[in-house]
């Protein structure tokens, strides 16, 4: 894989998440002993590992409200831009705004789905990075 092993242990998530015992496979030095493990490494597995580093899993429903909330924002501005013809804004087209739109029906959907359809485990934790760049992408999504 061309991700490193702290990419890739953030990536992944669920049932495809590998449970790390250890920190990092040592490499032997001259005469056979092990390393001792840096202090990145260590910090990195803290950090990775740590349970307080975590959020519930339901608190997906936080990207898709963000994202509904700044769609809304993002069509009203298309509104307000094409009725106001003194604006140096450049205008939506009706693509964009259909496109926009479909981004707002899958986003209520998806967050429907989060609070009414899904049944969350009291065990089901994500990474509190992944949970932070989630929001990010979903509130620039639109």
């Amino acid at each position: 894989s061309l991700l490193s092993p702290t990419l890739r242990h953030l990536a992944s998530h669920g049932k495809t998440r590998e449970q790390r015992t250890e920190t990092m496979p040592l490499q032997k030095c001259r005469g056979g002993r092990s390393p001792s493990p840096s202090i990145g490494t260590t910090v990195r597995d803290i950090i990775l590992n740590h349970s307080s580093f975590t959020v519930p899993k339901r608190l997906f429903r936080h990207f898709y409200l963000a994202g509904i909330v700044m769609t809304v924002v993002t069509l009203l501005v298309s509104v307000v831009v094409d009725d106001d013809d003194c604006t140096d804004m450049r205008h939506f087209t009706i693509n964009e705004r259909v496109a926009i739109a479909l981004l707002l029906i899958h986003l209520s959907r998806r967050y429907y789905e989060c609070c009414y359809v899904h049944a969350w485990t009291s065990s089901g934790r994500m990474h509190l990075g992944g949970y932070i760049l989630g929001v990010v992408h979903y509130t620039l999504l639109p």
